[in-house]
């Protein structure tokens, strides 16, 4: 079986990236011939890079748009800067594609539109979306980030449903998206699987935990991107409420959002919250040392989800790094050897307890070989080898379908 896997995201996490790049290499030594098409804008010439498997489009900004009527353009550059953005990016998409000849494409589903569902038409019954999140609710929580972003929901609901229909398979991340992406396009697609993320354990290290002796307590917390759905404000008020006798400090390793930055300086709070460009490698490496608790998501109900499947958990527990979140991770839940290395606080507004935490630390503390013990437990259920094989078999059971 030939497979194609499209990846169209412009982030910035280096977690995604490696994630996508390691299903690939997974799906080819499975025995599926894939081959990844990778297309943003970071990417700074197109190259195919044999040993990944991968083709590289870079994908330049377009030209403004002309149009003569300047005030006209004034009220809606951003439409036809969105317009022009979509119907370049898929026109290069299109043009890569037509150069394999898949069974099957896997693909990590983009915003809908015109464009993706003049593409699905092109290849009836061959795509399977990849689903990461309820994605109208996630346009309509950043609404307030202005015209485009309330139009790129407007375009979600109108294509989205349509777009959908036409896939061969869907697969969430979770039991709560594959759902409501089914529930979207009136259960009309036959197949569909709940597949969460995974990382590679093997390309991991086990950290070497810090002693807690009950006077500092380090956090860290993961940005992959700038989302009010992190919820480090919870975390960060909570710190500041507290008024016991430990020094707490929280490392914020990423693409931190603005907002948090001014919070942490409105509360007078720089000397503990520590802000830190991404870092990789060794550097990275010394952070998980030197903390004592990791930080999941803690706010996911801004986007009107319960679940989640987060890499930066799966991060923390492959390195045997405790971890507090307030979603539900079946991963976590279903694994009883994870369980107690597990803060889950409540969903809401309210500030995080610090005491809650700082009993959860010291109950870590008090368990002999923590780290490794974490580790092992975590590996039966987020390793991605557990994971590829669930996917290969939905691949494979999809496209055997249509012959």
């Amino acid at each position: 079986m030939k497979l194609l896997y499209i990846f169209l995201d412009s982030t910035r996490s280096s977690g995604v990236v490696n994630k996508v790049r390691k299903k690939i290499t997974f799906l080819n030594d499975s025995g599926i011939e894939t081959v990844g098409i990778f297309l943003n804008r970071h990417i700074q010439e197109a190259r195919f890079d044999k040993q990944e498997r991968i083709v590289y489009v870079p994908f330049p900004a377009p030209e403004p748009a002309s149009i003569f009527n300047r005030r006209f353009f004034r009220n809606y550059k951003w439409y036809f800067a969105l317009r022009k953005n979509a119907k370049q990016q898929f026109g290069l998409l299109q043009k890569e594609m037509s150069r394999h000849d898949p069974d099957l494409i896997l693909f990590r589903y983009p915003l809908s539109g015109p464009f993706l569902l003049k593409l699905v038409k092109r290849y009836p019954g061959r795509i399977v979306f990849e689903h990461n999140t309820k994605e109208p609710e996630e346009l309509a929580g950043r609404a307030g980030a202005g015209k485009g972003a309330a139009f790129l929901h407007r375009q979600e609901i109108k294509y989205g449903p349509r777009v959908l229909e036409k896939a061969a398979g869907i697969i969430g991340v979770t039991d709560e998206i594959r759902d409501y992406e089914l529930f979207r396009c009136n259960n009309r697609v036959k197949h569909s699987a709940t597949i969460s993320n995974a990382i590679d354990f093997s390309s991991v290290p086990l950290r070497t935990p810090p002693v807690f002796d009950g006077s500092s307590l380090h956090l860290l917390f993961l940005c992959g991107s700038d989302v009010p759905w992190h919820g480090e404000d919870r975390l960060i008020k909570g710190m500041q409420a507290y008024t016991g006798p430990v020094n707490i400090k929280l490392f914020l390793l990423g693409n931190v959002p603005s907002s948090s930055k001014k919070l942490v300086n409105d509360l007078h709070m720089h000397s503990q919250g520590i802000f830190v460009n991404e870092v990789r490698g060794a550097e990275l490496e010394s952070y998980f040392e030197r903390v004592h608790l990791g930080v999941g998501t803690l706010a996911l109900h801004r986007k009107n989800l319960t679940e989640a499947a987060s890499l930066k958990v799966r991060d923390y527990a492959a390195r045997g790094l405790p971890f507090m979140l307030a979603y539900h991770d079946k991963d976590v839940e279903q694994n009883e050897g994870l369980l107690p290395f597990r803060l889950r606080l409540e969903e809401g507004e309210e500030p995080v307890h610090m005491e809650t935490v700082i009993d959860f630390v010291r109950r870590i503390q008090a368990i002999p070989g923590a780290a490794s013990q974490m580790r092992n437990a975590a590996r039966a259920t987020m390793d991605i080898g557990v994971k590829m094989g669930a996917l290969r078999n939905f691949l494979i059971q999809v496209n055997d379908s249509k012959k």
